[in-house]
């Protein structure tokens, strides 16, 4: 009686070169995924970054009626500028910007809200409003539905 050798070596080949290909690639597809798990927790730090900036300066200055802004809060919200436009398309970076604009100008009083501004606190809110859905919606990757303000 004799043992068919070709199974045998096609069952073993097939098995090292399966082995060799799960040691090779394995870590490789890990990292890749691993790399798309860290960039949508830095986008959606960052749009929480937003969230709370937002928040901030509607509770400290608008309903308080007080439009002088700290220079650690200009420095932060410059600080969250520069990660919306690395970690964001550009669309959302300008969705940013307008909300921004109006929080900025506020401090110099030019076009801003506040008692010699030209916006209300209605235009802040419409400009955070589309600005945190654009951010939330590129961070988690699915349409965000925006409620009026």
């Amino acid at each position: 009686m004799s043992f068919p050798i070709t199974p045998v070596l096609i069952g073993l080949g097939s098995g090292m070169i399966g082995t060799l290909a799960t040691i090779f690639l394995s870590p490789r597809l890990q990292h890749h995924f691993w790399k798309r798990q860290r960039f949508a927790e830095l986008r959606l730090a960052v749009a929480q970054e937003v969230n709370q900036h937002a928040a901030n300066f509607y509770i400290v200055h608008v309903k308080n009626d007080s439009y002088e802004l700290s220079a650690r809060f200009l420095t932060a919200l410059e600080e969250t500028e520069g990660k919306v436009k690395v970690l964001f398309s550009d669309e959302a970076f300008q969705s940013y910007k307008k909300m921004q604009r109006l929080i900025a100008a506020t401090g110099g009083r030019a076009k801003g809200l506040g008692p010699q501004g030209v916006a209300t606190a209605y235009d802040f809110l419409s400009a955070r409003d589309a600005a945190l859905a654009k951010l939330y919606e590129e961070a988690v990757g699915r349409q965000i539905r925006q409620q009026p303000s």
